[in-house]
């Protein structure tokens, strides 16, 4: 069981994390009324690239740059750099918060990939909650001639690509964790 000591800075750590994916997003949509998404995806890659870098000396160059499975690893690339592409796209046209709650889609999602991908079982409790999930999205989304919109169908499409990242991050469990941001990085 792990010390109170070590549980405390778990949990300050998760804080520290959900604070700095919320300021990445209000900058992101702060940069996109100004910058063009590719432009932003540069800068933002590029930020991330000087922290990553000490990380991948410290494990080895020739490690990281050798991913096991690099078609999966591709794939996941690929995948993660059309979520936050599509999300800068919504977010650019969308308020933050409406971006955001298509985003949440993808935890519904990523359950339907589990089980269709992965072939895990889902219970009826599970397959419950997604039916909520999706009822919840259907209602922030208020299907109408004036709600379903394009920004609105990216956005979804960005947390199916989220999802289907988590899906394809699950299949490289093995593959450290700096060469998987590393890869991502760049992509």
């Amino acid at each position: 069981m792990p010390s109170r000591n070590t549980t405390l800075a778990g949990i300050a750590m998760m804080l520290l994390g959900i604070l700095l994916f919320s300021l990445n997003d209000v900058m992101g949509k702060w940069l996109v009324a100004t910058y063009t998404v590719g432009q932003v995806l540069l800068l933002r890659s590029a930020a991330a690239l000087l922290v990553i870098i000490p990380f991948v000396v410290k494990q080895g160059v020739g490690r990281t740059l050798r991913p096991e499975r690099p078609g999966l690893q591709l794939l996941r690339v690929t995948l993660g750099s059309c979520e936050v592409a599509l999300f800068y796209w919504a977010v650019s046209y969308l308020p933050l918060a409406d971006t955001m709650t298509l985003w949440l889609a993808a935890p519904v999602w990523a359950v339907v990939l589990a089980a269709l991908l992965l072939g895990e079982r889902v219970d009826a409790g599970r397959w419950l909650a997604v039916a909520a999930g999706f009822v919840g999205v259907a209602i922030a989304l208020n299907p109408s001639g004036q709600s379903l919109s394009l920004p609105a169908l990216i956005a979804l499409v960005g947390s199916f690509s989220f999802a289907a990242m988590m899906i394809t991050g699950r299949q490289l469990r093995g593959t450290p964790d700096v060469t998987l941001v590393f890869w991502q990085t760049l992509g």
